[in-house]
């Protein structure tokens, strides 16, 4: 401990400072690193899954709709509902079966490709639960049947 007592001031500083520095700037960069691993994660998690499988099952709501509006049109014709001319409906039922046959066939396409995207992060697909309790794994199954 001698040597300590022939060093000035200014060194003995230096001696407990730069430590200290050295570790300040190792965290700092650790940190960086950190972020930016974090950043790639939730990129990939956000935008690369949760914004298609969002998409999708938009996509597939609004084809599940059409699919509704022209199975109640067909519904209206058939049982006599609707106040289309008969020669009119005879050309327009078997169109709006066709809609809401494609369209449901669309609907399930569309849930099915969001359901694959989720799988591919098991948190979401089989523990995060939707307002009625269900994982997306339980809601995909009853689509698919």
């Amino acid at each position: 401990m001698n040597f300590l007592k022939n060093l000035s001031v200014r060194v003995k500083l230096l001696i407990l400072t730069v430590p200290l520095m050295i570790a300040v700037v190792s965290a700092v960069v650790f940190a960086g690193i950190q972020m930016d691993s974090t950043e790639k994660h939730v990129t990939e998690v956000y935008y690369d899954m949760l914004y298609n499988v969002n998409n999708l099952l938009v996509g597939a709501d609004r084809d599940y709709h059409q699919s509704l509006l022209g199975a109640t049109q067909y519904y209206d014709m058939i049982n006599g509902f609707s106040k289309m001319p008969e020669e009119l409906m005879g050309t327009k039922m078997p169109e709006k079966l066709s809609d809401y046959e494609e369209n449901l066939e669309q609907t399930k396409e569309k849930v099915l490709e969001a359901a694959d995207i989720a799988k591919t992060d098991k948190k979401l697909y089989n523990e995060m639960k939707a307002e009625n309790g269900k994982s997306f794994e339980e809601i995909s199954m009853i689509s698919s049947l």
